[in-house]
């Protein structure tokens, strides 16, 4: 089975043992967006897996609006979290789920290696959080809530489908979604199609063709893979809040017939 390498929105994964770093200076974690003032800004947060139940030792990054990460973190017991001395920028904020052996975010589905793959969110991403560097200013994230059991069908261990007919995909809900959307990814992560955001948790892939980018028009590729995977479009609550999340990946061979 190929291992998906890298998701479109980079990254995430988590681990749910030991202690964890709460600060986090930028400066020593990669640079930052352009200032536009002196002043320096905090982000903090907690990651939960629902309310009252706190993840600790979770990864949560700090990325730009063009994807960069410019500083991680673990959570601490309590699931907190806090970027600190951000010079003005606009920063998300994102939660990942880690093998708890190479500490790396995990992307793919497989729960015989890593159950919680299906049980999680594998990634959680805020809403942008701007900051014009003319005050001292801290911005708290909405709690992120980790827990979702996607069940996604096909699963992942190498399912085959056919273009012979249309794929249908389905999935659970979660109570935070507003709406989901489902994307094929190629082995690489880049991204190949999107479905439109829809309410129901079933979707059947009529186009059978790519609409990201140069993958625009392109029609799956007999005996290649993909990835699939759900984004569920969540409802933010107090803003800054949790965006989005998706699954993790599910692998599908195309039929070569």
């Amino acid at each position: 089975m190929q291992q998906l390498t890298q998701l479109t929105h980079k990254p995430f994964l988590f681990s749910i043992l030991g202690s964890a770093l709460v600060v986090s200076s930028l400066a020593a974690c990669g640079p930052a967006p352009s200032a536009t003032g002196n002043f320096k800004a905090e982000i903090n947060g907690v990651v939960q897996r629902e309310p009252g139940q706190p993840m600790t030792d979770s990864r949560v990054a700090l990325i730009t609006e063009s994807g960069q990460e410019v500083a991680s973190l673990r959570t601490n017991s309590n699931g907190g979290y806090a970027f600190q001395q951000l010079a003005a920028g606009t920063y998300r904020v994102r939660f990942s789920q880690t093998d708890d052996v190479t500490g790396k975010p995990v992307l793919e589905f497989r729960p015989e290696q890593e159950p919680r793959t299906n049980e999680f969110f594998a990634q959680v991403t805020s809403q942008p959080i701007s900051f014009n560097g003319q005050s001292t200013q801290s911005f708290t994230v909405s709690a992120i809530s980790t827990l979702w059991k996607p069940d996604l069908n096909p699963t992942g261990g190498g399912a085959t489908i056919s273009t012979n007919r249309f794929p249908v995909f389905s999935w659970q809900p979660t109570s935070q979604a507003r709406s989901y959307a489902v994307e094929l990814l190629n082995p690489d992560g880049s991204l190949f199609y999107r479905s439109p955001d829809q309410s129901a948790t079933t979707f059947e892939y009529r186009d059978l063709k790519g609409n990201q980018g140069s993958f625009n028009g392109l029609a799956l590729q007999k005996g290649s893979q993909y990835y699939y995977r759900v984004r569920a479009n969540l409802n933010p609550g107090n803003t800054p809040g949790p965006e989005y999340g998706v699954s993790a990946g599910s692998l599908l061979t195309i039929d070569a017939n």
